[in-house]
């Protein structure tokens, strides 16, 4: 059973969050599917509005801790595919905007063992941890839907240029 937080993040929260865990906490982003044998480094993402693209679906990474990450060749699509639950990631869902205003909720997510049920090292999971305080920390609790609210996205549904979504 895996561990998770959940969020609502505009595009300017998702930026301040992506340079402060790249700088803080050593992080790499990389998309979950992708055509080469290791995910290339992404170092700028689309837009939240461009996120029907496939990069809704991401994966976060600390070279230093996970120096390569083990990915499943997808025969049919003709890419690989992250393995999240034998790699030491965390899988970054992100949040997406539509056209009437609705702001979908995302999340960070990882599992602590592997799937044959061997704990994976202490190093990832303490770092793992450290990317969900920033959230907490960072972001407004809403005890109501039992997530964090983006200071932009806080901002913005106060002057009710959003509505939160499921």
């Amino acid at each position: 059973m895996g561990r998770q937080v959940r969020f609502y993040m505009t595009e300017i929260d998702e930026l301040f969050f992506v340079e402060n865990i790249k700088a803080k906490l050593d992080a790499v982003i990389v998309p979950k599917y992708f055509k080469t044998e290791q995910p290339p480094e992404l170092q700028v993402l689309p837009t939240i509005e461009e996120n029907n693209g496939g990069f809704d679906l991401l994966a976060i990474y600390n070279r230093s801790i996970c120096p390569k990450l083990k990915a499943r060749f997808i025969s049919k699509t003709g890419k690989h595919s992250l393995d999240e639950d034998e790699s030491e990631v965390i899988q970054f869902d992100r949040s997406s905007i539509y056209a009437d205003g609705t702001l979908s909720v995302g999340r960070l997510w990882y599992e602590p063992k592997t799937i044959r049920g061997k704990s994976k090292r202490k190093e990832f999971v303490t770092w793992a941890e450290a990317m969900f305080r920033y959230i907490k920390t960072n972001f407004h609790y809403n005890k109501e839907r039992l997530n964090y609210i983006g200071p932009d996205a806080l901002q913005k549904l106060g002057e009710g240029q959003l509505v939160l979504g499921w």
